[in-house]
């Protein structure tokens, strides 16, 4: 069995694929240690942590330079973290295509401005009940 699952890998890979059955997939490409197909699925399924720590869990490099950039594009912080924790093993040659590639999109940009809106607000929010509660206690003091 094992044999012949090996022989036709691909195939059952696309059948299975084919047939919406990603999670079978995925557990089928890890005991295969097939860990490319097991970064793609995940990147298939926008589960981008999950094809990270994958990636971070294996030993082949050169999956390294192969999900760099979409990885870089998607989760730039944990991502840094991971090339840097594999130290001197990685080639930064090899990496330059998916550093380069990276350009500071919208997305990111209107992320960070997003969340620097809802700490001014609640800045806002804050000082506002500071009046409040200033205005309260004047009266109280005055009455």
């Amino acid at each position: 069995m094992q044999e012949c699952i090996r022989r036709n890998r691909s195939t059952i890979y696309d059948l299975m694929a084919s047939h919406g059955d990603k999670d079978n997939l995925i557990r089928l490409t890890i005991m295969h240690c097939n860990y490319e197909e097991v970064i793609r699925q995940h990147l298939y399924k926008n589960n981008y942590l999950e094809a990270l720590g994958v990636l971070k869990s294996q030993n082949n490099k050169d999956l390294f330079y192969q999900f760099a950039g979409i990885l870089l594009q998607e989760l730039p912080r944990p991502t840094v973290a991971v090339l840097i924790s594999q130290g001197s093993s990685l080639k930064p040659a090899k990496l330059l295509p998916a550093l380069v590639s990276c350009n500071s999109d919208e997305k990111h940009v209107r992320k960070r401005e997003k969340e620097r809106e809802r700490e001014r607000e609640r800045k806002l929010i804050t000082i506002s009940y500071i009046y409040i509660y200033i205005y309260i206690y004047i009266y109280i003091i005055i009455i």
